[in-house]
């Protein structure tokens, strides 16, 4: 009997890890972003350089609009751009967002792809930090047509360090109007690796049993 609970345990344990934060995932999310918000911000804000080689009513949207945003940066990131993926498989989610939300509809404005580790009773840190360029086209509620799907092979026997694909649109920079990113674990470096392809149409992803598949943006939704 004390075989079958211990075998139990162990098959369940990493699920209900899973399941927790799965249920608290955007509070716990921001939580995490409240205590790293300094550093994220040092990667947003624009300088004095960039500011100055603006436009005027650049300037002053940025001012009015964007930084007092910056101030409550955890609060004001799009609740669809908050998720927890396990990258690295050690039954420990890492944290991964993007800084849909922030700037509203404005733009010219610094955009972030971060993914976090985080371990109970140490500091978070960057896992990844990668700026989403060209950036992303978006309206007040975030970006538009962005979408995010964690483990899309999970189930085909195939490719599983394949973690997760994040798209975004871009209309209007070139010809193509998705980016669309594939982030790895690379077991023989020990890291996140991240590569880009690019489509003139949504990617879509087929849904597996058992899985989230994909999870669009509100902006996104309400346009279908």
């Amino acid at each position: 009997m004390k075989i079958h609970k211990i075998i139990f345990l162990l098959i369940i344990w990493p699920l209900m890890i899973n399941n927790a934060f799965a249920e608290n995932g955007v509070l716990e999310g921001r939580k995490v972003i409240k205590i790293m918000e300094k550093e994220i911000k040092e990667f947003l804000l624009l300088t004095d350089y960039e500011l100055k080689n603006s436009s005027p009513e650049f300037r002053l949207d940025y001012t009015k609009k964007v930084l007092p945003r910056y101030k409550k940066l955890a609060q004001n990131i799009s609740e669809d751009a908050i998720k927890w993926v396990d990258i690295d498989h050690d039954h420990n989610p890492e944290l991964i967002f993007w800084t849909s939300g922030l700037a509203l509809d404005i733009e010219e404005t610094k955009e972030f792809l971060f993914i976090v580790e985080v371990i109970k009773d140490e500091k978070p840190r960057f896992m990844l930090i990668h700026q989403l360029n060209p950036e992303p086209t978006k309206n007040v509620e975030g970006y538009e047509y962005s979408r995010f799907a964690s483990y899309p092979n999970r189930g085909r026997g195939y490719n599983n360090f394949l973690c997760a694909i994040f798209s975004y649109a871009t209309f209007g920079v070139n010809a193509t109007n998705f980016i669309n990113y594939e982030i790895f674990w690379n077991k023989i470096s020990n890291k996140i690796d991240i590569s880009e392809f690019y489509t003139s149409f949504p990617v879509a992803v087929e849904k597996v049993p058992e899985d989230q598949s994909w999870s669009t943006s509100s902006s996104s939704s309400s346009k279908k």
